[in-house]
């Protein structure tokens, strides 16, 4: 019946479950009975506050709980774990401080859409683009770029003013890195906005757009927190902020800049090592066979 169902033989499966859960479990706040229950002490068991006590020199019992924490030791180091504030964004307040447009068009469609808007924009826009990828050979992390083109009066045309690189650590994955790139591009408007300016930031990757629009305590917050912390320092400026998808490797020049500077930055030394929830949970489904 498993064979001819495709399904994997009992104990495969329950080892996938448990692993499953043990990574879930990482993600809830320290005040949760589970992480309360997988973080037990000696201290936290009775006769701690007699010395003499045999309770006091116990070791802790290996429950279930730890047996399955224990399941995914291998995956990574828990203490580089990228952060997460629980209950940080309030619900009756998630409207994010900057416009989102993903075009619905076909790709080549959406590439000429594009082109054809810039011819609209003028001295008070700017445009921001990122992104981000990870080489297969000779590298040492995943690689992120950022462009930044303002309007030249005298040339009539967008000219690059500003340009970063970075390399975020192997432990993180190019979703990861689409949202890091997109952050900094927040970051930077908060360093150059004013009245009357409009930034266009422009990613590739639809999926790190949809996370940045919708305020939430998952995995990969922390780059959510400072995006909106620095859209909010650029809008009180009374500067306008989008965030907008354009296709990848589709002759976009702001995008290929962007991509250039990415390629690069792989093979830069990795500016942390912090672990993202996304990576574990790539390991995780690779070994869950």
């Amino acid at each position: 019946m498993e064979i001819e169902a495709a399904l994997p033989p009992p104990s495969i499966r329950l080892n996938t479950t448990s692993r499953k859960y043990a990574f879930r479990a990482l993600r809830l706040p320290t005040e949760h009975p589970i992480s309360k229950a997988l973080g037990l002490k000696n201290t936290d068991f009775p006769g701690q506050d007699d010395l003499s006590s045999p309770a006091r020199f116990k070791e802790p019992q290996t429950t279930q709980l730890n047996r399955i924490k224990n399941s995914i030791s291998e995956l990574g180091d828990f203490s580089l774990l990228e952060p997460l504030r629980h209950f940080y964004f309030p619900p009756w307040n998630k409207t994010p401080p900057f416009t989102v447009n993903i075009s619905e068009l076909p790709k080549e469609e959406a590439a000429l859409a594009h082109a054809s808007s810039l011819k609209s924009l003028g001295k008070d826009d700017v445009l921001i683009y990122s992104d981000a990828l990870v080489l297969p050979e000779e590298t040492t992390g995943v690689g992120i770029g950022l462009v930044v083109l303002e309007y030249n009066t005298t040339s009539k045309s967008f000219e690059k003013t500003h340009q970063q690189s970075a390399n975020i650590g192997p432990s993180q994955l190019v979703y990861n890195g689409e949202l890091k790139g997109v952050t900094r591009a927040m970051e930077h408007t908060s360093l150059q906005a004013k009245p009357g300016r409009y930034f266009h930031i422009y990613s590739d990757n639809k999926a790190g757009i949809f996370r940045l629009q919708t305020p939430s305590d998952k995995p990969d917050q922390s780059h959510q927190i400072r995006a909106y912390k620095a859209a909010k320092t650029t809008t009180d400026l009374k500067a306008k902020i989008s965030i907008e998808w354009v296709p990848g490797h589709n002759d976009i020049p702001g995008n290929e800049l962007a991509d250039s500077l990415a390629k690069r930055a792989t093979k830069l030394p990795p500016e942390s090592m912090e672990v993202s929830y996304a990576s574990l949970s790539s390991k995780l489904k690779e070994t869950s066979i």
